[in-house]
């Protein structure tokens, strides 16, 4: 579904002076900054060039933050399960992770934890990864809150947000007053994971820093790729791909949930997909273990088991829909079949 046509034919429409190819400012091209300002108004969020940073892609995002902002043994809360797990980007940098659930007591479990260490809330709040849900607007709300009256910096994670269905929710950035809020974005999930090009959104200080940083680990982000993504984005052609990425996305959903009605309703469950590229299927019984994976491997099938998420999670499986192709993910599914009955 990557647009390859379109970005090759873009290549011959973009015009580029010696300037904008040559080592960029460490917080990345002026013009994709000035152009990212613009769009994400329509997410509700009003910055300005010198608070945004570019970076490659939003794993960079998180390493330069756990570099650069946190001493060793601050602690990062997560959500449970977390895309964090299978990175580790914040454990290699000698942090404390504490996983919580999402529900009513979240904010007494940051209450208890926090103590007086130095410590940041990561969260995935728009189709988070694995689980494919996304927080209602009171609970973003109620989050920001707890987190400001605690002074406890949220990274937002929102890479997944064009890819919602519906209408998605505003960002918990949108209603930041106190600069509390790391805001990442990114176009490696929705045009091309191949440009690596992402953002960060913070106070100026906060991204002086971290550009700093980014300088001295590689000299900034491709500016070929910047330059793109900047065409992209200010000439409608990224917002006519989204449309047209949600609907085969949407009808690939549709499609694999109409197999797991037929043939796991039995012995699975799952949440009607909001977006994104996965379904979270939960097992009734304790399957998803190592054997069960190389098998499938075995196979030709890759799932991602829930125990690279969450280590003594037996139960579930974050199956992709957006890459094999309508036939190979009946194939895959039925193989799956086979080996679970």
């Amino acid at each position: 579904m990557l647009p390859a046509k379109q970005l090759e034919q873009s290549l011959k429409e973009i015009s580029l002076k010696p300037k904008e190819i040559g080592y960029s400012s460490p917080q990345g091209s002026e013009k994709l900054r000035e152009v990212l300002c613009e769009y994400l108004k329509n997410r509700g969020i009003k910055t300005a060039p010198e608070n945004i940073l570019i970076v490659s892609g939003a794993l960079q995002a998180l390493q330069l933050i756990a570099i650069g902002l946190l001493e060793e043994g601050s602690i990062v809360f997560q959500e449970q399960p977390s895309y964090l797990n299978s990175v580790h980007p914040f454990q290699s940098a000698g942090m404390r992770m504490i996983s919580i659930t999402r529900h009513p007591s979240l904010i007494d479990h940051l209450r208890k934890f926090k103590r007086k260490r130095q410590s940041v809330f990561y969260c995935v709040p728009s189709l988070h990864n694995p689980t494919g849900q996304s927080w209602s607007l009171k609970e973003k709300k109620a989050l920001y809150g707890a987190c400001k009256e605690m002074q406890i910096p949220i990274i937002e994670d929102d890479v997944y947000h064009e890819l919602t269905f519906e209408t998605p929710v505003p960002p918990i950035k949108s209603f930041d007053t106190s600069g509390q809020v790391l805001y990442i974005g990114s176009v490696s999930k929705t045009l091309s994971p191949g440009l690596r090009i992402g953002w960060v959104v913070a106070p100026s200080p906060v991204i002086g820093r971290l550009g700093d940083i980014k300088m001295q680990t590689d000299y900034g982000s491709s500016a070929f790729s910047q330059e793109i993504v900047a065409h992209w984005i200010s000439s409608g052609l990224y917002e006519a791909h989204l449309i047209k990425l949600r609907e085969q996305l949407k009808r690939r959903a549709a499609f694999v949930e109409a197999i797991l009605e037929r043939d796991f309703q039995r012995v699975a469950t799952w949440k009607k997909s909001e977006g994104g590229f996965y379904i979270w299927l939960r097992f009734h019984e304790p399957i998803v273990n190592k054997a069960l994976f190389l098998n499938l491997l075995q196979q030709n099938v890759l799932i991602n088991p829930g125990y690279i998420y969450e280590t003594k999670d037996l139960h579930h499986i974050r199956l992709s829909y957006a890459y094999a192709s309508m036939q190979e993910l009946e194939k895959g599914l039925g193989i799956l079949r086979e080996l679970i009955l």
